[in-house]
């Protein structure tokens, strides 16, 4: 019985470590591409999704998806932000596993321009964001909204954020925004709404890693000590007799009280 009380809280114990290591990887990988803009391994694709109002009016609707490693954001708008003349990299070893569906554009975009009803973001000039972090799977996410058109006394974009905590990076403004991608990239963003199935699967993946780490480094350790002669688990000085087991952690004795 206390085999399988110590086993579960074993399981416990990694399951809890790998929690906390998918979050922390994940708002890691969020913040390199914030802090250098990773162009050579980025892969963009623009989505136009053009519908027709009740009065015959075609609307054309923009998404332009950027991908890297472990970090997804979809920017949604209704004007065209920029001519990007640049060809990204079709990179596919930088994947990641979402595990939501992707709504179609015009639907996707109505609701954003619901979540961020201020006047300070009007839906013609305003760049609506899905970003989602995690790797193998994505399993955090939040929404921002960006005003192209409007910009504070520090040449930051006016915008705000859903579900994340942000902080203002101090970087080389002609740098980050010289490129006009980015709305949100002045700032560190760490979303905490949680994706529950990519969290539960990195939550195993990291603590399948900590187990495997940690058991080889005790069996490398236990191997050492038997190499000098102690004992495996609590290093005391066995001599280099080992048949007996341990008398001061019990190493061994149980076992030879069952037999």
């Amino acid at each position: 019985m206390k085999w399988m009380k110590r086993a579960i809280k074993r399981v416990a114990i990694y399951l809890l470590l790998g929690f906390v290591m998918s979050w922390l990887v994940a708002w890691g990988l969020g913040l390199i591409p914030r802090l250098s803009w990773p162009w050579k391994t980025m892969r963009q694709d623009t989505i136009i999704d053009s519908r027709k109002d009740p009065t015959g009016r075609t609307s054309a609707y923009y998404l332009n998806k950027y991908r890297w490693f472990g970090v997804w954001e979809d920017q949604y708008a209704t004007h065209m932000r920029f001519n990007n003349k640049i060809k990204m990299s079709q990179i596919n070893m930088w994947w990641a596993w979402d595990p939501t569906a992707t709504p179609p554009v015009a639907e996707r975009i109505q609701t954003l321009i619901a979540d961020f009803p201020e006047a300070s973001f009007p839906k013609q000039d305003t760049v609506y964001s899905d970003l989602k972090y995690g790797w193998p799977a994505m399993s955090t996410r939040c929404t921002g909204a960006a005003n192209d058109q409007v910009r504070m006394p520090d040449g930051s974009l006016t915008r705000s954020m859903r579900r994340a905590f942000s902080t203002p990076l101090r970087t080389n403004s002609a740098y980050m925004s010289g490129f006009g991608l980015m709305p949100l990239a002045r700032s560190a963003i760490f979303p905490y709404d949680p994706i529950w199935a990519g969290l539960a699967v990195n939550t195993v993946f990291y603590a399948t890693i900590i187990f495997v780490f940690t058991s080889i480094r005790r069996a490398f350790r236990h191997a050492r000590r038997l190499r000098k002669g102690r004992c495996p688990i609590c290093s005391y000085d066995l001599q280099f007799d080992n048949t007996l087991g341990c008398t001061e952690c019990g190493w061994r004795k149980g076992s030879e009280a069952r037999a």
